[in-house]
């Protein structure tokens, strides 16, 4: 609902709520453990991300919690090796998945981290499926984008006097 609420602002153009962590990934005899994201299908231009194979998901199966994933060039290597992956089914810990798309190259982040070891799910299904919530709706992150360089500040102060407002908190 506070992302929602953050999309409605003057300045905003992406908002993304995540709920992720480090789960184990499963195809045939192929294990590795990756970042999986669960979130909307904006968070993909938020990240300036593109798929290079297959396609994303959509609001309805955010709505459905479908269990489809989009995973990063690293995941795709390391799991399926040389085989296309779009159509196959992976496993999350002990759910099956069906992978729908491959993202671009991204390479590593500033801390280092491969940004290319990643998955992308649905936000429902990973609060449902494979994290859990500890209530109803409750996600780790917002990403808000703003619609230009020039409304970032605005927008971040916007955004957070926005959430103090609905939360209740003072400065």
């Amino acid at each position: 609902a506070d992302g929602e609420a953050i999309a409605e602002l003057d300045g905003v153009a992406n908002v993304a709520p995540t709920h992720q962590g480090t789960r184990q990934l499963v195809y045939g005899s192929q294990n590795w453990s990756s970042q999986v994201i669960g979130t909307t299908p904006e968070y993909l231009d938020a990240r300036a991300w593109n798929i290079v194979n297959g396609a994303g998901f959509g609001d309805s199966d955010v709505r459905s919690a479908t269990r489809v994933a989009i995973i990063g060039k690293t995941v795709a290597e390391n799991l399926f090796g040389d085989d296309d992956p779009i159509g196959k089914t992976m496993r999350i810990q002990q759910n099956p998945f069906i992978v729908i798309g491959v993202l671009g190259s991204k390479g590593q982040n500033l801390d280092g981290r491969d940004q290319d070891d990643t998955v992308i799910i649905p936000l429902t299904t990973a609060q449902r499926k494979v994290f859990g919530t500890p209530f109803l709706g409750s996600v780790r992150m917002i990403m808000v984008q703003a619609d230009s360089a020039d409304n970032m500040q605005r927008v971040m102060d916007a955004t957070s006097s926005l959430l103090r407002q609905r939360h209740r908190l003072r400065e």
